[in-house]
Formats: C-alpha cells, sequence, structure tokens
C-alpha cells in the first residue's frame, strides 16, 4: 500500500490533501468512525478516533514495507523457536474436561493436545461456538450474548485497465460531517447507506473501497440479492467524482458483512471482533470482569481484536497475553 498520503472529496474532481480546516476535520471524522457501526456525531467517537489513528499511524494507513514482510518475519520467527504453523485447519471445538481445556479437535476429526490454548477468534466464537455454553457459567453466557457485534462493513475491490483517475493512495469520500451522519443513519434501520461513506485505496490497477454503512442485518431482502445493489451504490457513488472508474472496471469483487463472518469467521461481520464502544472498551473488553484474557475455562485465554488491545490489527493483545502467561 502506497504512503500516508490522503486526500478528502469535497466535491467532483477536487481532492484535498494539504488544506487545512474544515476539510482536515472531515477525514479525522471517518478515522473516528472507521469500522465501526457509529456516526460522526455519536458518543465515545473521541476514543475510536485515538484508537484508529494510533493503529493506522495517522490518518491513513503507513506502508512500512511490502505485503507480508511482517507477516513472513513473525512466521519465521515461531519457525525458529520450534513453533508450527498449520493452515486449512479448522477447529471445530475445544476439549474441555471439568472446567479445564486439554486441546482441540479439527474438523476434520484430529485431536491436538495442547497445555495452554490461546484463541485469537472473537468473544463469541470462542465461548459460545468452539467451548460451547453448557461448559460456562450462566452468568458468562449471558454477557457474551450481550457482546454487541453489529458489523456494516463491506468491501469491493476493482481491477481496472489502470485508467480510473483516481489518485495513488487513500481517498476519503467525506463532503461533510453531516454526509457522515446520513449514511450512519440508514445501517439504524437495517438498510445499505445509499450516500455511504468510502475509503478508497489505490495501487496501480487496483482500485479497493472500505463501504460503510451496510449493515450484516438487512430490514429488507437477503446479502444474496443484495450484492449487486451494494457493487453499483460503491462504483456509481465513486464515479461521481472520478468519471473514468467505471469505463476502465474490468473485473470486480465484494465482500459483504455476511461474507466476513461465514469465510473468515467474524460474528456478524464485524472487524473490531467487538464495537468500540463505551461500553466495550478497557476494563469492560470483552465483558465486565474478564478483561484480563482469561475465560471461566482454566487454560483457555482470549488474544484477538476483541479484548483490550483490539479492534483492528495491532499486535497489542498478543503481546498482553504473554504477558499474563508469564
Amino acid at each position: 500500500m502506497p504512503g500516508a498520503r490522503t486526500s478528502a472529496v469535497t466535491g467532483a474532481g477536487s481532492r484535498g490533501g494539504g488544506v487545512p480546516g474544515r476539510l482536515r476535520r472531515r477525514k479525522i471524522a471517518g478515522v473516528g468512525i472507521h469500522g465501526s457501526t457509529l456516526g460522526s456525531m455519536s458518543a465515545g467517537t473521541g476514543y475510536t478516533l485515538i484508537h484508529n489513528w494510533l493503529n493506522r499511524g495517522g490518518l491513513s494507513h503507513i506502508n512500512v514495507g511490502k505485503a507480508g514482510e511482517i507477516t513472513n518475519a513473525l512466521a519465521n520467527t515461531v519457525k525458529i523457536f520450534g513453533g508450527e504453523i498449520r493452515t486449512n485447519a479448522e477447529v471445530a471445538c475445544i476439549q474441555v474436561d471439568r472446567q479445564i481445556a486439554r486441546g482441540v479437535i479439527l474438523s476434520n476429526g484430529e485431536e491436538i493436545s495442547a497445555d495452554e490454548i490461546l484463541s485469537s477468534a472473537d468473544p463469541k466464537h470462542t465461548p459460545l461456538k468452539l467451548v460451547g455454553p453448557r461448559e460456562l457459567p450462566p452468568e458468562f453466557v449471558w454477557h457474551t450474548q450481550s457482546i454487541k457485534m453489529r458489523g456494516s462493513v463491506a468491501k469491493i475491490h476493482l481491477l481496472t485497465d489502470g485508467n480510473h483517475g483516481i489518485p495513488a493512495g487513500t481517498v476519503v469520500l467525506a463532503p461533510s460531517i453531516k454526509y457522515l451522519e446520513r449514511a450512519y443513519d440508514a445501517a439504524k434501520y437495517g438498510e445499505i447507506s445509499e450516500k455511504p461513506y468510502l475509503e478508497v485505496t489505490t495501487s496501480g490497477n487496483t482500485v479497493s473501497m472500505h463501504f460503510q454503512f451496510a449493515p450484516y442485518f438487512l430490514k429488507y431482502g437477503n446479502w444474496t440479492d443484495e450484492r449487486s445493489h451494494l457493487e453499483n451504490l460503491a462504483i456509481n457513488t465513486l464515479t461521481e467524482y472520478f468519471p473514468n472508474l467505471k469505463s476502465s472496471i474490468k473485473n470486480q469483487k465484494s465482500i459483504t458483512p455476511l461474507d466476513l463472518e461465514q469465510t473468515y469467521g467474524l460474528t456478524e461481520g464485524d472487524l473490531n471482533h467487538g464495537q468500540l464502544m463505551l461500553d466495550q472498551f478497557l476494563f469492560m473488553r470483552p465483558i465486565p470482569g474478564w478483561s484480563n484474557h482469561r475465560t471461566p475455562i482454566d487454560n483457555l485465554y482470549l488474544c484477538g481484536s476483541g479484548v483490550h488491545g483490539g479492534g483492528g490489527v495491532s499486535g497489542a493483545a498478543g503481546r498482553n497475553v504473554v504477558k499474563v502467561l508469564k
């Protein structure tokens, strides 16, 4: 991904890379709601702004190397210390014996014993699906079921002939703070925003759109039927500002909130493993009384974006859980 260059779209063909004042505030307002089902005027967005700003390194993500370099470095370190990384090995359940985690069972039936289990799956998926409510205290189950997910982000990826006319880097479609608030209004009523907040990243022929708001729970229709509507909304909205975009498209692919759940295991398609809201951060993340990575099951720990340090991908939750294990 290119560096930290960011533009805010304010009108057809206009970009505000270095314009101060109101334009900069619109960019910042977008960072404050990025990935969350909140409007720019919602309570608590000051926290999400700080959190997202720290994770991104500013208004947009800062490129620190080629794609996959950090992941490869971490994977190689694991192997150097004798660890094994397995992919395409879906965990069907966690084995529990007398409130103690003993190992995992894969979807192919293979059993793997373990003295300690760290799960980076979201804090609903791990206890309710991999462990099961029968192994957990009723109060813990109730609080876990009450975690607010509410995913409302979709992704649209375009392969173009390169003549899309969008500058390299990140372009934010945020004509005004009220525009962002109205985009959120649609999600409150189970509707896909007709005037969405878009964060667009371009690199060569590829154009990737972060689309808000597209709620997991639709009041009318379903995601199978609404996929094409979502794609058309995103493309048509961006084409208003970059007229060459539509004619340059060679192929397109969308990822709906339902895809995020079914393909990537994100409950309700929530990118943050639980909304970053006033009652779901710091010592209340994932739920009150269980912010220390532990669970009612001995030797089972949570280390994903749903615990303190999340959401997003920062590595903070993994670092913190290691301190608990020492």
